[in-house]
């Protein structure tokens, strides 16, 4: 039997939430395609995961330096929340959370030494701010930020779990 990545799977499942996300923002008609697309690509990565071999990655883990990220990660996001909502902007909220969501990624890189959580962290980062910063046209805006931050996040952590298939 083979050692599970414990890692990826967790990055490929939080990815199928964002993708989720992301289909939320999409229209009654194309909704159901895009959690469909979310899910079939989850669970094809989560099957490659079972028959993949994977390898242990020797290195450290620094426990308190790894709950300190995840501390801070649902600490941000339930702030975040709270503040987006009191002023009347949950159309913010997915972007920001996934800025959040990136930043975490670096408190991952300085638990483990693992460089490629730098790559993910910036990645996400990227991909909400711009979701974040893009211009507001129409009433869709929301939709649009809840679209781009959903599925670009989904994307990110696919690729990124995808990345330790060997």
């Amino acid at each position: 039997m083979h050692k599970l990545n414990l890692g990826a799977l967790i990055c490929v499942l939080f990815a199928c939430i964002w993708g989720m996300v992301g289909a939320a923002g999409l229209s009654r008609s194309l909704r159901v395609w895009g959690i469909l697309a979310s899910v079939l690509v989850t669970a094809g990565l989560v099957i490659a995961l079972f028959f993949q071999h994977a390898t242990t990655q020797a290195g450290i883990f620094r426990l308190p330096v790894y709950n300190a990220a995840v501390a801070f990660e649902i600490c941000a996001i339930t702030i975040a929340i709270w503040f987006l909502r009191k002023r009347g902007r949950i159309d913010l909220i997915p972007p920001v959370i996934g800025l959040i969501v990136g930043l975490h990624f670096v408190g991952l890189w300085k638990a483990t030494d693992l460089f490629s959580f730098v790559w993910t962290a910036l990645a996400m980062c990227v991909v909400s701010a711009y979701a974040l910063f893009s211009p507001p046209f129409g009433t869709m805006a929301g939709e649009r930020r809840r679209v781009i931050a959903g599925f670009g996040c989904a994307l990110v952590l696919w690729i990124s779990a995808a990345a330790t298939f060997h």
